[in-house]
């Protein structure tokens, strides 16, 4: 079994592949028909990344049928035959990995230095290791999908407190019942790519500054909570705006009715004007 990057050949500025075509095919299992190398193989796990504006890996997948090749004029390339493979189960990212990011976190920036993320590759074992276990840190929901496919994934060491000047009792285990609304990852998606990463209400942008290891991140707020809706219903990019994890908490911090965007960004300007609150 190997691993390879399958890279989207979808040109710069153009993503109706992204939202229209991979999302929901991923969403419903599987997707079809999606560029390859004659390496791939049935069974191999593939890593699907996409450029611009996303520039990260969105998803994982296995090789359900193929290689094949298909003749006929393709908008994306200059060639008469393509290599292409089915792929089922796919698993799309809660956190989408940075290509990027990752080269900084996990050692890889001679790699990326490459421009892996020009064509679609077999993963040397090191690279491939490497990438998985920083999809696995972001989605622990992928470790499943990694585990079955023969790959282990080292566990997160964690630093334990030697010693502390107060001792408090938690963990244990407690049963409790939760509602929870279900998400849609493409509204979060589009969002981003409508809105971009500054934050709506102060604008703060992760990656002017924490650097790379802030980039391509920000959070999505739905003007009308989910809370309030208990049936499935419509919603589009109008109905969010993207604000950094501060804002976001602010936003809720009275429970179910959250403050609106328009009176937490006078106060932030009023703050910003009186030289902020005094220590």
């Amino acid at each position: 079994m190997k691993i390879h990057l399958a890279v989207s050949r979808t040109r710069s500025g153009k993503y109706k592949t992204l939202h229209n075509e991979f999302i929901p095919e991923a969403q419903r299992g599987g997707v079809k028909c999606w560029t390859a190398t004659k390496q791939f193989a049935r069974g191999d796990l593939v890593l699907f990344y996409f450029g611009e504006p996303v520039k990260s890996i969105m998803g994982i997948g296995v090789v359900d049928f193929g290689p094949y090749e298909r003749k006929g004029k393709f908008y994306w390339t200059s060639k008469s035959k393509v290599t292409f493979c089915d792929f089922k189960p796919v698993q799309l990212l809660e956190n989408p990995l940075s290509l990027k990011q990752a080269a900084q976190t996990a050692g890889l920036q001679d790699w990326y230095k490459t421009a892996p993320y020009r064509h679609s590759r077999e993963l040397d074992p090191e690279v491939a290791q490497a990438l998985l276990t920083e999809i696995v840190r972001l989605n622990p929901k992928a470790r499943t999908l990694v585990w079955n496919r023969g790959v282990t994934i080292p566990q997160v060491k964690r630093k334990t407190q030697r010693s502390a000047p107060s001792r408090f009792q938690e963990g244990g285990v407690q049963e409790i019942t939760v509602e929870l609304r279900k998400r849609n990852l493409r509204l979060r998606v589009e969002a981003i790519a409508e809105y971009g990463y500054s934050c709506q209400v102060c604008g703060f942008n992760f990656e002017d500054f924490y650097g790379d290891i802030g980039a391509q991140y920000i959070e999505v707020h739905h003007l009308r909570p989910l809370s309030e809706r208990r049936a499935q219903h419509t919603t589009t990019t109008k109905d969010v705006r993207v604000v950094c994890a501060n804002c976001h908490r602010v936003l809720h911090r009275n429970g179910r009715k959250p403050i609106s965007l328009d009176k937490l960004r006078k106060t932030v300007l009023d703050q910003r004007k009186q030289g902020g609150r005094k220590r």
